[in-house]
């Protein structure tokens, strides 16, 4: 169960009594520190729901789901999640593994996600759409081709695969010239 120092707090008379009591918890391994304030007392807890827990409200996104999807080859170790109030990058870093949030728009925070055990995970249109979000603009179907298929190392069958209405939907949300162009290479497929 993932929870915060207020917790500790209305089980104890004071706040220092609970930060006395935290500490004393996490030096004998009965919980688990995942940032200031914010702890768990599982030590298998599920990283998604983690991830999900350190920055409020997030979701799986970007390298990881893609990944977990294997739309791409690599193996990612970090999870990374896309948020709303991340300036740049914000990381953490636990017991439980290395997190970490990029900000996306607000007007498409809600589409393209899935919600499971509590948990909220990026479709595999809205994984890509993150990705382009925060990597260079590109300005020609070319490029895009490039980006896709070199450099993310996407299969061309995994990408005619994907669902692209959706993607065309998630096109309209994101701004910037990549999501223009991307519209169009859809569009001649």
């Amino acid at each position: 169960m993932i929870f915060n120092i207020m917790e500790f707090r209305l089980r104890n008379r004071s706040e220092a009594q609970a930060k006395a009591k935290a500490y004393y918890e996490q030096k004998n391994n009965k919980i688990y520190r995942l940032k200031r304030g914010l702890y768990t007392d599982d030590p298998h807890e599920n990283p998604i729901l983690i991830a999900n827990c350190l920055l409020t409200p997030s979701y799986v996104s970007f390298e990881y789901a893609l990944s977990f999807y294997d739309l791409i080859p690599e193996g990612v170790y970090e999870y990374t999640s896309a948020s709303v109030y991340s300036r740049g990058e914000t990381r953490y870093s636990n017991h439980f593994g290395r997190f970490s949030y990029r900000n996306v728009p607000k007007k498409c925070f809600a589409y393209g996600l899935i919600s499971s055990n509590g948990t909220l995970f990026a479709t595999k249109e809205k994984a890509l759409c993150d990705l382009l979000h925060v990597k260079p603009s590109v300005r020609s179907k070319a490029d895009l081709s490039d980006l896709l298929f070199e450099d993310l190392r996407i299969e061309p069958e995994d990408f005619a695969g994907l669902n692209h209405e959706d993607l065309l939907t998630l096109c309209d949300l994101y701004p910037g010239d990549t999501f223009r162009v991307m519209k169009s290479f859809l569009k001649k497929r």
